[in-house]
Protein backbone atom coordinates (compact mmCIF):
# COMPACT_ATOMS: atom_id res chain seq x y z
CA UNK A 1 0.00 0.00 0.00
CA UNK A 2 1.94 3.06 -0.97
CA UNK A 3 -0.69 5.88 0.18
CA UNK A 4 -2.90 6.10 3.55
CA UNK A 5 -5.18 8.66 4.81
CA UNK A 6 -6.92 8.32 8.35
CA UNK A 7 -9.52 10.79 9.95
CA UNK A 8 -10.89 9.96 13.03
CA UNK A 9 -13.90 10.95 13.59
CA UNK A 10 -15.67 12.26 17.27
CA UNK A 11 -27.56 -13.77 17.59
CA UNK A 12 -30.45 -14.90 17.73
CA UNK A 13 -30.51 -17.54 14.58
CA UNK A 14 -32.66 -16.32 11.85
CA UNK A 15 -34.50 -19.34 10.20
CA UNK A 16 -37.03 -19.75 7.68
CA UNK A 17 -40.35 -18.84 9.28
CA UNK A 18 -41.95 -16.18 6.77
CA UNK A 19 -43.40 -13.30 8.46
CA UNK A 20 -46.12 -11.40 6.44
CA UNK A 21 -45.41 -7.64 7.23
CA UNK A 22 -45.84 -4.82 4.79
CA UNK A 23 -43.17 -3.38 3.41
CA UNK A 24 -42.02 0.39 1.70
CA UNK A 25 -38.89 -1.33 -1.05
CA UNK A 26 -40.10 -4.92 -1.61
CA UNK A 27 -43.83 -5.43 -2.40
CA UNK A 28 -44.55 -9.15 -1.02
CA UNK A 29 -43.84 -11.34 2.07
CA UNK A 30 -40.55 -13.32 1.76
CA UNK A 31 -39.26 -16.12 2.37
CA UNK A 32 -35.77 -17.79 3.68
CA UNK A 33 -35.08 -21.21 2.88
CA UNK A 34 -31.98 -22.50 4.36
CA UNK A 35 -28.83 -23.86 1.65
CA UNK A 36 -27.42 -27.22 1.90
CA UNK A 37 -23.66 -25.15 1.55
CA UNK A 38 -22.22 -24.68 5.23
CA UNK A 39 -19.13 -24.50 4.41
CA UNK A 40 -16.40 -22.87 6.65
CA UNK A 41 -18.95 -23.24 9.41
CA UNK A 42 -21.19 -20.76 8.09
CA UNK A 43 -24.99 -21.26 7.44
CA UNK A 44 -26.43 -20.11 4.66
CA UNK A 45 -29.78 -19.45 3.39
CA UNK A 46 -31.61 -18.39 0.11
CA UNK A 47 -33.24 -14.99 0.98
CA UNK A 48 -37.05 -14.46 -1.78
CA UNK A 49 -38.72 -11.35 -2.15
CA UNK A 50 -40.25 -9.16 -4.64
CA UNK A 51 -39.17 -5.86 -6.18
CA UNK A 52 -41.52 -3.72 -8.06
CA UNK A 53 -43.25 -6.84 -9.11
CA UNK A 54 -40.33 -8.79 -9.96
CA UNK A 55 -39.14 -12.07 -8.13
CA UNK A 56 -35.80 -11.39 -6.73
CA UNK A 57 -33.68 -13.30 -4.82
CA UNK A 58 -30.49 -12.70 -2.31
CA UNK A 59 -27.77 -14.82 -0.22
CA UNK A 60 -27.88 -14.43 3.29
CA UNK A 61 -25.42 -15.71 5.87
CA UNK A 62 -25.24 -16.02 9.40
CA UNK A 63 -22.19 -14.95 10.94
CA UNK A 64 -19.55 -17.05 12.70
CA UNK A 65 -20.70 -16.89 16.98
CA UNK A 66 -18.52 -14.10 17.98
CA UNK A 67 -20.71 -12.43 20.14
CA UNK A 68 -21.96 -9.98 17.67
CA UNK A 69 -25.97 -9.52 16.99
CA UNK A 70 -28.34 -10.66 15.19
CA UNK A 71 -29.41 -7.18 14.57
CA UNK A 72 -26.15 -6.20 13.22
CA UNK A 73 -25.52 -6.17 9.05
CA UNK A 74 -23.64 -6.10 6.37
CA UNK A 75 -24.84 -5.87 3.27
CA UNK A 76 -22.62 -5.99 -0.14
CA UNK A 77 -23.37 -4.32 -3.21
CA UNK A 78 -21.40 -6.62 -5.81
CA UNK A 79 -20.25 -5.45 -9.59
CA UNK A 80 -20.52 -5.57 -12.59
CA UNK A 81 -21.36 -9.34 -14.28
CA UNK A 82 -20.76 -9.50 -18.17
CA UNK A 83 -23.64 -12.34 -18.44
CA UNK A 84 -25.71 -11.56 -15.69
CA UNK A 85 -27.82 -14.64 -15.91
CA UNK A 86 -24.40 -16.59 -14.94
CA UNK A 87 -23.59 -14.46 -11.93
CA UNK A 88 -23.11 -16.49 -9.04
CA UNK A 89 -22.79 -19.42 -10.75
CA UNK A 90 -19.87 -21.92 -10.78
CA UNK A 91 -18.05 -22.59 -14.19
CA UNK A 92 -20.51 -26.03 -14.59
CA UNK A 93 -23.22 -23.89 -14.33
CA UNK A 94 -24.46 -24.64 -10.73
CA UNK A 95 -25.60 -21.78 -8.74
CA UNK A 96 -23.21 -21.24 -5.45
CA UNK A 97 -24.04 -17.54 -4.84
CA UNK A 98 -22.16 -15.43 -4.61
CA UNK A 99 -19.61 -16.90 -7.71
CA UNK A 100 -16.48 -17.57 -6.75
CA UNK A 101 -14.70 -13.64 -7.48
CA UNK A 102 -16.72 -12.69 -4.22
CA UNK A 103 -16.54 -15.39 -2.40
CA UNK A 104 -13.50 -14.71 -0.59
CA UNK A 105 -14.53 -11.36 -0.20
CA UNK A 106 -18.48 -11.65 1.06
CA UNK A 107 -17.28 -14.54 3.28
CA UNK A 108 -14.16 -12.45 5.31
CA UNK A 109 -17.27 -10.61 7.27
CA UNK A 110 -19.15 -13.53 7.84
CA UNK A 111 -16.38 -15.33 9.25
CA UNK A 112 -15.25 -12.11 11.57
CA UNK A 113 -18.56 -12.59 13.18
CA UNK A 114 -21.23 -10.19 10.90
CA UNK A 115 -24.56 -11.47 9.28
CA UNK A 116 -24.43 -10.60 5.58
CA UNK A 117 -26.78 -10.29 3.08
CA UNK A 118 -25.94 -10.25 -0.54
CA UNK A 119 -28.89 -9.19 -3.41
CA UNK A 120 -28.61 -10.51 -6.94
CA UNK A 121 -30.01 -7.67 -8.50
CA UNK A 122 -32.70 -7.83 -10.93
CA UNK A 123 -32.01 -10.29 -14.22
CA UNK A 124 -28.83 -11.41 -12.57
CA UNK A 125 -28.67 -15.74 -11.70
CA UNK A 126 -32.46 -16.47 -10.81
CA UNK A 127 -33.84 -12.61 -10.15
CA UNK A 128 -36.15 -11.46 -12.38
CA UNK A 129 -36.26 -8.45 -14.97
CA UNK A 130 -33.22 -9.42 -17.25
CA UNK A 131 -34.36 -6.18 -19.43
CA UNK A 132 -33.50 -3.86 -16.48
CA UNK A 133 -29.80 -4.81 -16.62
CA UNK A 134 -27.18 -2.64 -19.07
CA UNK A 135 -27.29 -6.10 -21.20
CA UNK A 136 -31.14 -6.19 -21.38
CA UNK A 137 -31.48 -2.41 -22.65
CA UNK A 138 -34.37 -1.52 -21.29
CA UNK A 139 -33.33 1.83 -19.00
CA UNK A 140 -30.06 4.01 -19.33
CA UNK A 141 -29.31 3.84 -15.90
CA UNK A 142 -29.86 0.04 -14.27
CA UNK A 143 -28.09 0.92 -10.74
CA UNK A 144 -30.64 2.85 -9.73
CA UNK A 145 -33.02 -0.15 -10.18
CA UNK A 146 -30.05 -2.49 -8.60
CA UNK A 147 -30.10 -0.09 -5.36
CA UNK A 148 -33.81 -0.61 -4.97
CA UNK A 149 -33.68 -4.04 -4.85
CA UNK A 150 -30.88 -3.93 -2.60
CA UNK A 151 -33.00 -1.51 -0.45
CA UNK A 152 -35.90 -4.32 -1.06
CA UNK A 153 -33.74 -7.08 0.07
CA UNK A 154 -32.84 -5.36 3.66
CA UNK A 155 -36.63 -4.68 4.23
CA UNK A 156 -37.67 -8.61 3.01
CA UNK A 157 -35.00 -10.14 5.76
CA UNK A 158 -35.86 -7.97 8.25
CA UNK A 159 -39.64 -9.44 7.33
CA UNK A 160 -38.07 -13.03 9.07
CA UNK A 161 -37.12 -10.95 12.15
CA UNK A 162 -39.45 -10.35 15.20
CA UNK A 163 -40.75 -6.95 15.17
CA UNK A 164 -38.98 -5.81 18.34
CA UNK A 165 -36.44 -6.91 16.98
CA UNK A 166 -35.19 -5.45 14.09
CA UNK A 167 -32.21 -4.62 11.73
CA UNK A 168 -30.09 -1.78 13.84
CA UNK A 169 -27.10 -1.30 12.42
CA UNK A 170 -26.05 -1.70 9.00
CA UNK A 171 -22.50 -1.65 6.89
CA UNK A 172 -22.71 -1.37 3.21
CA UNK A 173 -19.73 -2.12 1.09
CA UNK A 174 -19.50 -2.36 -2.25
CA UNK A 175 -17.27 -2.83 -5.09
CA UNK A 176 -16.99 -1.02 -8.22
CA UNK A 177 -20.40 -1.00 -10.10
CA UNK A 178 -21.52 -1.80 -6.14
CA UNK A 179 -19.69 1.13 -5.29
CA UNK A 180 -22.47 4.26 -6.07
CA UNK A 181 -25.65 1.63 -5.26
CA UNK A 182 -23.89 1.08 -1.83
CA UNK A 183 -23.37 4.86 -1.29
CA UNK A 184 -26.54 5.67 -2.70
CA UNK A 185 -28.56 3.18 -0.81
CA UNK A 186 -26.54 4.36 2.18
CA UNK A 187 -28.59 7.74 1.98
CA UNK A 188 -31.93 6.47 2.07
CA UNK A 189 -31.46 4.28 4.95
CA UNK A 190 -29.12 6.85 7.15
CA UNK A 191 -30.74 6.00 10.51
CA UNK A 192 -29.36 2.25 10.08
CA UNK A 193 -26.12 2.54 7.60
CA UNK A 194 -23.23 3.02 10.30
CA UNK A 195 -20.61 2.73 7.57
CA UNK A 196 -19.75 2.60 3.96
CA UNK A 197 -16.98 1.05 2.30
CA UNK A 198 -15.94 1.36 -1.21
CA UNK A 199 -13.68 -1.09 -2.97
CA UNK A 200 -12.49 -0.48 -6.95
CA UNK A 201 -14.78 2.38 -7.38
CA UNK A 202 -17.32 2.61 -10.42
CA UNK A 203 -17.93 6.66 -11.14
CA UNK A 204 -21.11 8.17 -9.05
CA UNK A 205 -23.37 8.63 -11.52
CA UNK A 206 -26.69 9.03 -9.16
CA UNK A 207 -26.82 12.62 -10.51
CA UNK A 208 -30.33 13.37 -8.84
CA UNK A 209 -29.08 12.83 -5.24
CA UNK A 210 -25.43 14.68 -5.40
CA UNK A 211 -27.02 17.32 -4.20
CA UNK A 212 -28.33 15.78 -0.99
CA UNK A 213 -26.67 15.72 2.44
CA UNK A 214 -24.45 12.82 3.21
CA UNK A 215 -23.18 12.48 7.02
CA UNK A 216 -22.37 8.61 6.80
CA UNK A 217 -18.55 7.75 7.75
CA UNK A 218 -17.13 5.83 4.81
CA UNK A 219 -13.49 3.78 3.70
CA UNK A 220 -12.31 4.03 0.17
CA UNK A 221 -10.14 1.08 -0.91
CA UNK A 222 -8.80 1.75 -4.55
CA UNK A 223 -5.58 -0.01 -6.98
CA UNK A 224 -3.12 3.00 -8.13
CA UNK A 225 -2.95 0.79 -11.48
CA UNK A 226 -6.90 -0.08 -11.68
CA UNK A 227 -7.87 0.33 -15.27
CA UNK A 228 -11.25 -1.13 -15.24
CA UNK A 229 -12.23 1.36 -13.06
CA UNK A 230 -9.58 4.23 -12.58
CA UNK A 231 -8.86 5.56 -9.08
CA UNK A 232 -9.52 9.33 -9.98
CA UNK A 233 -13.38 7.77 -9.40
CA UNK A 234 -12.79 8.88 -5.43
CA UNK A 235 -12.35 12.13 -6.22
CA UNK A 236 -16.11 12.35 -6.23
CA UNK A 237 -16.64 11.19 -2.83
CA UNK A 238 -13.34 12.99 -1.53
CA UNK A 239 -13.80 16.68 -2.85
CA UNK A 240 -17.70 16.22 -1.74
CA UNK A 241 -17.88 14.59 1.50
CA UNK A 242 -14.20 14.56 2.69
CA UNK A 243 -15.28 15.38 6.44
CA UNK A 244 -16.75 12.11 6.41
CA UNK A 245 -14.03 9.66 4.71
CA UNK A 246 -12.50 7.89 7.35
CA UNK A 247 -9.70 6.32 5.29
CA UNK A 248 -8.60 6.11 2.01
CA UNK A 249 -6.13 3.02 1.29
CA UNK A 250 -3.95 3.59 -2.11
CA UNK A 251 -2.66 0.37 -2.85
CA UNK A 252 0.22 -0.09 -5.42
CA UNK A 253 -1.61 -2.88 -7.64
CA UNK A 254 -3.38 -2.47 -11.31
CA UNK A 255 -6.25 -5.60 -9.42
CA UNK A 256 -9.67 -4.41 -9.68
CA UNK A 257 -10.68 -6.67 -6.73
CA UNK A 258 -7.63 -6.51 -4.17
CA UNK A 259 -5.58 -9.29 -3.32
CA UNK A 260 -3.31 -11.20 -1.15
CA UNK A 261 -1.81 -8.64 1.16
CA UNK A 262 -3.91 -6.01 -0.04
CA UNK A 263 -6.87 -7.89 0.18
CA UNK A 264 -6.17 -8.64 3.81
CA UNK A 265 -5.23 -5.28 4.67
CA UNK A 266 -8.70 -4.08 3.23
CA UNK A 267 -10.29 -6.24 4.91
CA UNK A 268 -8.92 -5.88 8.56
CA UNK A 269 -9.63 -2.26 8.37
CA UNK A 270 -13.06 -2.54 7.08
CA UNK A 271 -13.69 -5.22 10.41
CA UNK A 272 -11.88 -2.88 12.53
CA UNK A 273 -14.37 0.09 11.40
CA UNK A 274 -17.82 -1.65 11.29
CA UNK A 275 -16.67 -3.49 15.09
CA UNK A 276 -16.09 0.59 16.02
CA UNK A 277 -19.15 2.14 14.30
CA UNK A 278 -21.66 -0.69 15.65
CA UNK A 279 -20.69 -0.99 19.19
CA UNK A 280 -17.95 1.33 20.01
CA UNK A 281 -15.03 -0.89 19.84
CA UNK A 282 -11.65 1.22 19.40
CA UNK A 283 -10.30 0.97 16.55
CA UNK A 284 -6.74 1.87 17.76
Amino acid sequence: MIGVRMVAISLSRIVGASIVMLCTWCSSASELQPLDDNSHGLSRYLLQFESQGLHQYALYIVGSNQGFSALDLVVVAHGYHPNPPDYGKLANGDSRRPGNYYRQWVEAYALAGFNVLVPDYRGHNQSQGFGFTHQGGKVKFPEQYYARDLLASIEALEQQMRKDKQIENIALVGHSMGGPIAFYAASQLAEKVKLVSLWSSAKYRFEQDKKNPFDIPFILHHGDKDTTTPISNTDYYRQNFSDNLLYQGVYNTEQHMLTQADFATAIAIDIRFIKHYFHGQSYD
